[in-house]
């Protein structure tokens, strides 16, 4: 038996059909399918895709900081996480089993992981500071810091009275 035995293959809509019309060839087993030009491109590339899922690592991270735990993991659409604030979301949940759903993901564990690192720290930000100890990446960082400044200034404008519409305003000239 081979692989195309149990592939199905779906042909390019006709050049007759102009709305919506698909013009490759999509091969498909179970959840899993992959396009190309030709019938055997779609499988070749099928045939990568069911082979990337069984390569590689598939531990779970967790990811702790400030009360919130950041979870990464992999699955066969490539690399989730998902964070969750410990006391508000999993106290109700004590003693239940629950699915978890990723709030993002990336094809590789490194940038999964980054993701995750500049997403808690947005979400955990103190108020105050402008560098994240969570954060490694140095654009992440940057980023990172330009947001809190922009949060700063905004609170610190907003606090003499100003309106969201001019704070707005006098933020997009400034440079923070």
């Amino acid at each position: 038996m081979k692989l195309t035995d149990l592939v199905t293959l779906i042909a390019p809509t006709p050049k007759s059909v102009k709305l919506f019309a698909r013009r490759y060839w999509t091969a498909k087993i179970g959840g899993a399918e992959a396009t190309g030009k030709t019938s055997d491109q779609a499988i070749t590339a099928l045939g990568k895709t069911i082979a990337r899922v069984f390569d590689g690592n598939y531990t779970p991270y967790a990811l702790p900081f400030r009360g919130w735990l950041g979870l990464a993991w992999r699955s066969p659409r490539g690399w989730e996480y998902h964070f969750y604030n410990v006391a508000e979301e999993f106290g109700p949940k004590e003693g239940t089993v629950f699915l978890l759903r990723s709030c993002n993901g990336a094809d590789t564990e490194q940038e999964v992981v980054k993701r995750l690192r500049a997403h808690l720290a947005d979400v955990a930000w103190d108020g105050e500071e402008e560098a994240s100890p969570i954060i490694i990446d140095e654009q992440d960082q940057e980023r990172f810091g330009r947001d809190a400044r922009w949060q700063k200034r905004y609170r610190a404008l907003k606090a003499t009275g100003m309106e969201d519409a001019a704070i707005r305003a006098q933020l997009l000239n400034e440079r923070l």
